[in-house]
C-alpha cells in the first residue's frame, strides 16, 4: 500500500512540473525558440565530433589483421623525432628479417628530390602494402 501510495505522489509531483514547465515555455516563445535552438546545435555537434573521432581513431584499421601490423625504423638523433630509413635499409630487413611474414615500404615523406613533382605530394604507397609475400 505505501508504495503505491509513494508512486503516486512521484507521479503527481512529475505531472505538475511538466504542465508547469510547458506553460512557461508556451508564455515565452523567444525563450523556448533559444533552448530548443541550443540543445539542437549540441546534440548536432556531439554528433559530428564523435563521427570524426570514430572515423579518425576507433574504426578498425582496414587490414587483414590489423593489430600484427608493426612500423620499422631507425632513430637518429639529428632527426628526432622523424625517424627516416633508407631504402637500402628496407632491403637488408626485407632480406635478413624472418620474424615477418610480409615486409613492404611506404614513404610520406615529401618527393621535394624528384625533378618535375609538387614537392607536396607525397610518394606513391607500394601496390602490394599489407598483402603476403608470393
Amino acid at each position: 500500500m505505501a508504495a503505491s501510495c509513494l508512486t503516486q505522489n512521484v507521479m503527481s509531483a512529475f505531472t505538475q512540473n511538466l504542465t508547469y514547465s510547458l506553460r512557461s515555455l508556451r508564455k515565452s516563445p523567444s525563450v523556448t525558440f533559444g533552448t530548443v535552438f541550443t540543445l539542437a546545435l549540441g546534440i548536432d555537434a556531439n554528433t559530428a565530433i564523435f563521427s570524426v573521432v570514430y572515423h579518425a581513431l576507433l574504426r578498425p584499421l582496414p587490414y587483414h589483421r590489423p593489430s600484427e601490423l608493426v612500423m620499422l625504423g631507425e632513430w637518429r638523433r639529428q632527426e628526432y623525432p622523424n625517424p627516416h630509413s633508407s631504402y637500402p635499409d628496407y632491403l637488408d630487413w626485407k632480406k635478413t628479417a624472418k620474424s615477418f611474414s610480409a615486409r613492404r615500404i611506404n614513404s610520406g615523406a615529401p618527393s621535394s628530390f624528384r625533378p618535375g613533382v609538387n614537392p607536396r605530394t607525397r610518394l606513391p604507397v607500394d601496390r602490394g602494402l599489407f598483402a603476403p609475400d608470393p
